[in-house]
């Protein structure tokens, strides 16, 4: 959400614009919705444009950058600890 927002502050320099937000579908229907009708309320003039996308293709884009902000995942391999047996 930080980085959402500083990309509204540099935007709101203008006093318009549009920031594109790449993401996970996931990210799209579950943790953004949420978020939208404040960051709208506090940035009436920036358009958002909601770009849902899955991997490998997400990460390439972002990698080039094409969008202002993007979201994704990764996933932090497990270490394994042993169990003892009794």
């Amino acid at each position: 959400m930080d980085r959402i927002v500083s990309a509204a502050e540099s935007l709101r320099e203008f006093r318009q614009g549009e920031l594109s937000i790449a993401c996970l579908p996931v990210f799209s229907q579950s943790f953004l919705p949420p978020l939208l009708p404040p960051f709208l309320a506090r940035y009436p003039d920036v358009s958002l444009n909601i770009v849902p996308q899955e991997s490998p293709l997400l990460e390439e884009w972002l990698s080039a950058q094409r969008h202002d902000l993007g979201l994704t995942e990764t996933f932090m391999p497990r270490q394994e600890q042993p169990v003892p047996s009794y």
